[in-house]
């Protein structure tokens, strides 16, 4: 990933660019443009991210890119902001939440990109994001839950380990009624899950 800052500029394009006629036109049709033109095309995978601080929102925008005579491309810049360069197979997710906790803690991209890493859970448990619904607990584990503290009384001894092979044991020769009472409980628990995770993302595009 490249950074450009807005006033560190590559070397002047103005030259580069032909100076006909831009042509605005589909890519499928490149081919017939005549030797001297240059053309801007759209692309559907590439974009322009805007970040809102105020309203911590960030915003996708399709963007315009010059090809030129001597096969180079340039890509639409927005005033008063960085340009940042991230393969469109990667979620901008990621570097953008890099580049944007080095804007509010100060530090540069790459100390926010260590301090990140730092925090991160061990690999394979994933990172919990702020704010984010928690998944709800399935028919068992509710079980667990409502009947841990009566086997405990029950067996004052027993480790948790054994606990759970007593609860489960319990569980394996409980009612289909019981059981469906606790599924039913999970079940509503995951449909609000869902809606809740969908609301999230609605709300934060870069954590989708």
């Amino acid at each position: 990933m490249s950074v450009y800052n807005q006033f560190n500029y590559p070397s002047p394009i103005s030259s580069d660019i032909c100076t006909s006629t831009p042509t605005f036109t589909h890519d499928s049709h490149l081919s017939s443009l005549p030797a001297a033109t240059s053309h801007i095309a759209s692309h559907a995978n590439s974009a322009i991210y805007t970040y809102n601080s105020q309203a911590d929102k960030l915003n996708r925008l399709p963007v315009h890119q010059l090809f030129t005579t001597d096969g180079r491309l340039f890509i639409e810049y927005k005033p008063g902001h960085n340009l940042i360069y991230v393969d469109n197979q990667i979620k901008a997710g990621q570097p953008l939440q890099q580049v944007l906790h080095a804007a509010c803690s100060g530090h540069s991209p790459l100390q926010a990109s260590r301090t990140i890493r730092k925090r991160q859970p061990k690999a394979g448990r994933g990172a919990v994001l702020a704010g984010m619904p928690k998944k709800p607990h399935n028919a068992f584990i509710r079980y667990r839950c409502r009947h841990l503290q009566d086997m405990k009384q029950a067996h004052p001894t027993a480790s948790q380990t054994e606990l759970s092979r007593i609860i489960a044991e319990h569980w394996r020769n409980e009612t289909p009624e019981t059981k469906e009472l606790f599924q039913a409980e999970y079940r509503d628990e995951l449909t609000h899950y869902h809606a809740s995770v969908k609301q999230f993302q609605a709300q934060h595009p870069f954590c989708a």
